[in-house]
Parts: C-alpha cells; structure tokens; sequence
C-alpha cells in the first residue's frame, strides 16, 4: 500500500464529528457510515425510575432504539449506596420485566447491581423469539 493509500485510510477513519446529543454530553459519529455509537440508555432515578416500571421503560426505549440504529443497552446503577436504595436493589415487586431482542441490560460491575423480585415465577422474562439479548453483572 502506498503512502497515498495509507493516508486515505488513516483519514477515513479519522472522520469524526461530535454532535451533541439530547442530555448535552457530546457523541462521536462516524462521517463516512452516518452510524452513532451504542450511548444507550440509564437507569437514572429521573427519566427512568429505580423501579420495575422505570426499568421497563428503559428497556422498551432501549428496544426502540435498535431500530433507529441506536442504541440497544441499558445501564443499570450500583445499588449498594444506602441513601438512594435502602434496600441495597431495584424493587421490581412482583412485577415480571420482559427482555426486548438486541437489548443488554448491564449493572454497574460485579456485585453492584441487584435487583429484588417478590413475585412468583420469573423475575425476567424472555418471549418466545427474542434474541440477542443479556444481562451483565446484574444480581437477582
């Protein structure tokens, strides 16, 4: 390859623009395939609440998002901090949460992120035909 050609590909992937995004924090998108990177969605407390409902939501907004091209991953909190989650989880009661193709829930690491379930059956729930889908490091 020669030195015309190395350059024309060290400038193709140098192509980066930043673009802000809706929550103001700045995102790098790829000029020449248009695509944004995985931003995701979080468990915040505001938008989406520390509850079974609120996480639903963002794992439904985060579903959505796969097909815009965005997306696909909902982060979720470390809940050992006692004054944000007494109970040291996600309270999802007995609420079962349903798991969307292509969407990844992730805790925050290792034994950081716990859920509590009081419900009978599943806890989570992935309908016939979903694929793609995980959870990391999220305890139940």
């Amino acid at each position: 390859m020669n030195l015309q050609h190395r350059l024309g590909a060290f400038l193709a992937l140098a192509l980066v623009t930043l673009v802000a995004s809706s929550r103001g924090v700045a995102r790098a998108t790829n000029v020449t395939t248009g695509q944004l990177p995985d931003l995701g969605v979080h468990l915040d407390g505001g938008t989406y609440a520390y509850t079974g409902a609120g996480l639903q939501s963002a794992i439904n907004t985060a579903g959505s998002q796969i097909q815009q091209g965005l997306g696909g991953t909902v982060y979720l909190p470390d809940t050992r901090n006692n004054s944000i989650f007494p109970t040291q989880a996600i309270d999802l009661g007995s609420s079962t949460l349903n798991m969307i193709s292509g969407v990844c829930a992730k805790g925050a690491s290792n034994y950081a992120t716990w859920i509590r379930y009081a419900g009978r059956g599943a806890a989570i729930s992935f309908p016939a035909g979903t694929h793609d889908t995980c959870l990391q490091d999220v305890y139940i």
